[in-house]
C-alpha cells in the first residue's frame, strides 16, 4: 500500500531573504555563494547589521523546497522537520498543510525556537546562506515513523542532516527503513561545505548506496575528490545507481550504470536568485518520474522547472499554482 509519493526529511527553517552587496558580504564576514552554520548569537547579529526589510519570507529548508515543488507538480507528500509551536513553526506547519503536505507535529519544548535561514543574494543570484538550525537539529530516530516511510514510494533526504549527529541517525534511519520495504531513496549532497566537513556522516546516511544521487557539480567534484567532471561522473556511482549533476543553466549530467555523464540540456535565462533552484530540481525530477517517465525525461523537465525559479526571489513560486501552471507550459 503506497500512502504517500515521496517522504522528505531535512530542516525546517523559516527562510528570510534579504538584497545584499558584496561589500555587505565582506563587512560582515559572510562566506559568498556558501551555506554556513550559525549559532543564536551569530543570527541575532546579522539580523542587527541589516538595513532594509527581507526581500522574502517563507516557510523552507531544502528537503521542505523539494517536496513542495513536488507536491505542486501532482505529487501526495510528507515532510518530517521539527518545529516549535512558536509562531514561526506554526507558520511553517500551516503553509505546508495548505498545500496538502502532512508534517510532523510541533515540538512542545517552551525554551527552544524554531530554525532560520537569512539568505543574503548580490545583483549576481549568488545565494549567501546563513542557517541557525534552532530545534530542527534535534530531530532524531523517534521522529520517523516506520508506517509513513514504508508506505512511500520515494524517501528523500537532504545532506545538511548530516550536520547534525542526531538528524544523521534519523536519516540513516529513514534510509534504512525504506530500503527494507524495498522502497526508493534519494539523497541531495545539498552544499560544498556539507561534503567537506560531515563526509562520514553522509557515506553512514547513505550506506550501502541510494537509487538516485542529486548534486551540483561543486558538490561532486569535492565528493569524488577530483577536478575533472567525467571521473566525478563515474565515481557518484559508488554511492548512487543513478546520479544527476547540475550545471546551471547549461543544464545537468546524468549516469547510469549504462552511460555516464549523459548531457541533458538546459533552459538558459538571465538568473536574478539561484536559491532554492536545486530544491526545484529535484522536486520536479522526482515529480516525474513518479508520472512513468525516464530518466532523461525527468532531467529534462527538472531542468525546465528550475529555469523558472531562478527568475524570481525566493526559493518557492508565489503560489501554489504555479506550479502547476509550468507543468501545462512544459507540455
Amino acid at each position: 500500500m503506497i500512502s504517500y509519493d515521496i517522504y522528505g526529511i531535512g530542516n525546517a527553517l523559516l527562510d528570510t531573504e534579504y538584497e545584499a552587496t558584496d561589500e555587505f558580504l565582506r563587512r560582515n564576514r559572510v562566506d559568498k555563494g556558501r551555506m554556513t552554520l550559525i549559532d543564536n548569537a551569530r543570527r541575532s547579529q546579522l539580523l542587527a547589521a541589516v538595513n532594509s526589510a527581507p526581500h522574502d519570507v517563507a516557510a523552507g529548508g531544502s528537503a521542505a523546497n523539494a517536496i513542495y515543488a513536488a507536491q505542486g507538480f501532482g505529487c501526495r507528500n510528507y515532510f518530517a522537520g521539527l518545529v516549535c509551536g512558536d509562531a514561526v513553526g506554526n507558520t511553517f506547519r500551516s503553509e505546508l498543510a495548505k498545500a496538502g503536505i502532512d508534517t510532523l507535529p510541533p515540538d512542545g519544548n517552551p525554551n527552544a525556537h524554531s530554525g532560520q535561514c537569512l539568505i543574503f543574494v548580490t545583483k549576481d543570484g549568488q545565494r549567501s546562506m546563513n542557517t541557525s538550525l534552532g530545534i530542527s537539529e534535534s530531530i532524531d530516530t523517534n521522529h520517523v515513523d516506520e508506517t509513513t516511510v514504508a508506505t512511500s514510494q520515494w524517501t528523500y533526504v537532504e545532506g545538511y542532516l548530516a550536520s547534525s549527529v542526531t538528524g544523521a541517525n534519523a536519516a540513516k534511519h529513514a534510509m534504512e527503513i525504506a530500503k527494507a520495504h524495498g522502497r526508493k531513496t534519494s539523497l541531495t549532497l545539498s552544499d560544498v561545505s556539507i561534503v567537506e566537513n560531515f563526509r562520514a556522516a553522509l557515506a553512514e546516511i547513505m550506506g550501502q548506496g541510494v537509487d538516485l544521487i542529486f548534486c551540483n557539480v561543486e558538490e561532486a567534484l569535492a565528493w569524488c575528490e577530483t577536478d575533472r567532471l567525467d571521473i566525478a561522473g563515474r565515481r557518484l556511482l559508488d554511492i548512487g545507481r543513478n546520479a544527476v549533476v547540475t550545471v546551471s543553466e547549461k543544464g545537468c549530467y546524468l549516469s547510469t550504470a549504462e552511460q555516464v555523464n549523459v548531457k541533458v540540456d538546459g533552459f538558459p535565462v538571465q538568473p536574478v536568485d539561484s536559491n532554492g533552484a536545486g530544491d526545484m530540481y529535484a522536486g520536479a525530477f522526482l515529480a516525474s518520474l513518479r508520472q512513468g517517465t525516464r530518466l532523461d525525461q525527468a532531467a529534462r523537465f527538472a531542468n525546465f522547472a528550475a529555469s523558472h525559479i531562478v527568475r524570481q526571489f525566493g526559493p518557492r513560486l508565489k503560489s501554489f499554482e504555479a506550479y502547476g501552471e509550468i507543468a501545462g507550459h512544459y507540455r
